[in-house]
């Protein structure tokens, strides 16, 4: 969201552009050439940005580190429980991975978090309504297309009955005792590959050569997915309102003992009963937070077999709706190299797509740079609607996730062999140090409400403990 400030999101952006910070370098291993004083101009843009709803406190029942959902969510159940409570946040804005851009005039854009998965059950859904925002139950169809050619209604049903078989067929291996990546499972995928690969990058954050099969088929989907149109982070950031917040604030060490704890963090030192680190997996294999002691051997490990998957989001804004094709509707083209992409079509009856770019595509996309971002992205629709959909672009965004010294990518993934290593992520340690975050959860993890409930559960605890 843009503000009034002399330095404005988009410049702060740009600033950053393909830097690699020094302090903090990004996932991306081959963008090196950060410097200080370019570090020094982005740090002074993000403190004109930060409006902090509360003064630092130096002594709270519970610190939370990370606004994103599940320490937002936290907070809230803290706080009814009557205890005193501090988040830090290092951005600029709360939401984490649910970040909606909106100036005036132009319909919200989410970068982040746009579905509700799992909807008939996922207590997003009320909280959203509660505070007027709006839900979207009906979605569009699914369309096909290979290179230029539409696929027809009865090839389409076959597609998805194939590659429905072969999640199946995923989910069955992942059951088994023994967990294997994806592509060792699916040799043969037929000829929508592509399709098949896109998806589980999209869906995991990794490509099939490091899927798990068991963190597949662990995850808890009842496949019923409603869109929320005016914006999830948009939604995020009224949630928040009334908690004591402190933006602009990124937390470097923890010390932790049987008496509790001392966050140190860029304006001070907050001392605590206990802490409850929301941060991602990214974050936490960055060793951005040192720990004094270190995190037992067991914790440690579970923190080394995670890892953090990589989705980008890609929205193009257009003058004319040249779609001819309903709102909500998802399109998936697979080009004649077998690379493939998926779109949300006009979400919410805007004019605009929404692509995902998921594993290592969207990270070789992130290095390459804007114009290989909307190529990728843009010529396949040129292709299959017989113009030059360039010509009508209004405005397009891009995520950068991977870019974000404060999240490093776009979900957690497991490691082959580690998914069991969520439940340890989430366990307390000394009843001090408390874990929340989607990466612990067992059957929901990459998604919102996995971040939520997970918040939930940890505030449950510690209410327990402190109360």
């Amino acid at each position: 969201m843009e503000s009034h400030n002399d330095i404005t999101e988009r410049e702060l952006e740009s600033l950053r552009g393909d830097l690699s910070h020094e302090v903090f370098p990004c996932t991306i291993p081959s963008l090196k050439f950060g410097t200080c004083v370019m570090e020094f101009i982005f740090e002074w843009g993000r403190a004109l940005k930060a409006e902090n709803r509360t003064n630092f406190q130096k002594e709270v029942d519970v610190v939370v580190v990370g606004a994103g959902i599940a320490g937002i969510s936290a907070a809230h159940a803290l706080q009814k429980s009557g205890l005193s409570i501090l988040l830090l946040e290092a951005e600029t804005r709360v939401g984490g991975r649910a970040h909606t851009q909106q100036t005036e005039g132009e319909t919200p854009c989410d970068l982040g978090c746009r579905w509700l998965h799992n909807a008939t059950v996922n207590p997003l859904c009320s909280l959203m309504e509660e505070q007027g925002f709006t839900i979207e139950r009906s979605l569009g169809n699914l369309y096909y297309a290979s290179g230029k050619q539409w696929l027809s209604q009865e090839e389409s049903r076959k597609l998805i009955s194939e590659q429905t078989r072969l999640w199946h067929h995923v989910e069955a291996a992942g059951r088994r005792r023994r967990d294997v990546r994806v592509s060792q499972v699916l040799r043969q995928q037929g000829r929508w590959k592509g399709l098949f690969r896109y998806s589980c990058a999209v869906h995991t954050g990794c490509d099939v050569e490091q899927a798990s099969v068991q963190d597949i088929s662990r995850y808890e989907d009842l496949d019923v997915n409603w869109l929320v149109l005016d914006g999830f982070g948009a939604f995020v950031e009224t949630w928040s309102e009334g908690l004591p917040i402190i933006l602009n604030q990124p937390v470097h060490r923890i010390v932790w003992d049987s008496d509790g704890v001392s966050v140190e963090s860029r304006d001070g030192v907050v001392k605590a009963r206990a802490a409850l680190l929301t941060v991602s997996i990214g974050v936490l294999q960055s060793d951005a937070i040192a720990f004094e002691p270190a995190l037992p051997s067991r914790k440690q490990d579970a923190i080394n077999g995670l890892t953090m998957g990589h989705l980008e989001i890609f929205v193009a804004e257009f003058t004319e709706n040249f779609f001819d094709i309903e709102e909500n509707s998802q399109l998936y083209i697979q080009s004649a190299d077998g690379s493939t992409i998926g779109y949300l079509v006009r979400p919410g009856g805007q004019n605009a797509v929404a692509a995902c770019l998921g594993g290592q595509v969207g990270q070789d996309l992130l290095r390459e740079g804007k114009t290989a971002i909307e190529r990728f992205c843009l010529d396949p629709l040129s292709k299959v609607y017989g113009t030059n959909v360039h010509d009508y672009v209004k405005r397009t965004l891009w995520s950068e996730w991977g870019l974000n010294p404060w999240i490093r990518g776009g979900m957690s993934a497991s490691a082959v062999g580690n998914a069991e290593q969520r439940e340890e992520l989430a366990r307390s340690i000394k009843d001090r140090l408390f874990f929340a975050g989607e990466a612990t959860s067992a059957h929901a993890h990459g998604s919102a409400h996995g971040a939520y409930q997970s918040g939930v559960e940890s505030a449950r605890h510690l209410k327990a403990l402190l109360s």
